[in-house]
């Protein structure tokens, strides 16, 4: 009996509010990524942007999105960082 009288009670909660179940069940199980107040879940980084580095002596093209990168390292140790960060585009 006690489901029942919970059941009855939660339909006329429902109709109070003007809310359908669909909405009881989005605010009690979000869509995953999402907090219940709708609000994105923390923890999540934004995707890095890419660098393109371009070296005017050999024209060679370097794609990143870190500073990790094998070539822009050697590049780096031989013409310095400050002009290797100028070739940037």
């Amino acid at each position: 009996m006690p489901k029942l009288e919970f059941e009855r009670k939660l339909r006329q909660l429902m109709d109070g509010y003007g809310k359908k179940l669909g909405d009881i069940i989005t605010i009690l199980q979000p869509p995953a990524g999402r907090t219940k107040l709708g609000v994105p879940a923390k923890g999540k980084r934004r995707e890095r942007e890419v660098k393109r580095y371009k070296n005017p002596h050999t024209n060679e093209v370097v794609e990143t999105k870190g500073g990790n990168h094998k070539v822009l390292k050697v590049w780096k140790q031989e013409y310095g960082a400050a002009v290797v960060d100028s070739w940037m585009q």
